[in-house]
């Protein structure tokens, strides 16, 4: 069985207390190896988790992450994710994210910019 990649204190919270935790640790992210780690770690995890990784993302503004979670197997996932790139991620990073997908979802991510 699986551990969560979540964090104890992060587990006894309501969602939108853990969402703005989430945020705060994207935010140490950026200069913070330990915080980074954790978000890796739930980029590895349940979809849950994944998604909590991704509005990491709005502290961090990380767009390697987002463009790595624009493909994955969660729908609710990857359609946040297709939004936090077309809110955050520059030129190139779209550019990319449009190739990789298919006539459906790249419509959806032109319609998010």
């Amino acid at each position: 069985m699986r551990t969560s990649a979540l964090p104890k204190r992060f587990q006894e919270l309501e969602y939108d207390q853990r969402v703005r935790e989430v945020v705060t640790l994207g935010l140490r992210a950026r200069h913070d190896k330990q915080a980074a780690q954790t978000i890796a770690a739930l980029a590895d995890g349940t979809a849950d988790e994944r998604w909590l990784a991704l509005k990491s993302c709005f502290g961090s503004r990380d767009q390697a992450l987002i463009l790595r979670l624009c493909q994955d197997p969660s729908r609710a996932v990857q359609r946040q994710a297709l939004k936090l790139l077309a809110r955050f991620g520059d030129d190139q990073a779209i550019e990319t994210c449009l190739a990789r997908l298919g006539p459906k979802l790249q419509s959806l991510m032109l319609l998010q910019l």
